[in-house]
């Protein structure tokens, strides 16, 4: 996290507030985080009108890194379908003050309900991260043999 907000440094330059991301700086951040664990990851960007009043707060950005790169992870170790490549993508959607990330993978899938309580990966490291981040949170839906999706919200005005 620290070499990847160096090379943030690097990219935004002379910007008002360096504890704010803008939505560019934002992006850059989140997708050099994705490519840190797996560079063959797809990574999309969606804008919205407004999307240009997207200030983070650098904090926001490393949470919201660390549950995402969770989920990666999570994927790399446990999606693995016998005799085909999974598919692995994450899109952001930025719209006035807010950005939403979905990871998606087509691979193995799970029983959510199924998953140990000990296991803290989902609970904790993407879930409880989430809620922990004013404005944030975070969704789970996977079906065993039909991928999974993760999903995370962060609003700057808190009303996510």
């Amino acid at each position: 996290a620290e070499r990847t907000l160096e090379q943030l440094e690097e990219v935004r330059g002379g910007e008002r507030d360096p504890d704010l991301l803008d939505a560019r700086s934002a992006v850059l951040f989140l997708r050099s985080a994705v490519q840190e664990v797996n560079p063959s990851i797809r990574f999309a960007t969606r804008t919205w009108p407004g999307y240009d009043d997207l200030r983070m707060p650098v904090p926001t950005a490393s949470t919201l890194a660390a549950a995402l790169t969770e989920a990666v992870r999570n994927s790399l170790r446990h999606a693995s379908v016998p005799g085909r490549e999974v598919r692995r993508t994450v899109t952001t959607t930025i719209s006035a003050g807010s950005i939403r990330i979905v990871f998606t993978d087509d691979g193995a899938g799970f029983d959510l309900a199924a998953v140990s309580a000990d296991r803290l990966g989902i609970s904790m490291s993407i879930l409880g991260r989430m809620r922990q981040l004013a404005g944030g949170s975070a969704f789970v839906e996977s079906q065993p043999g039909e991928g999974t999706t993760v999903t995370l919200v962060w609003g700057g005005d808190g009303s996510l």
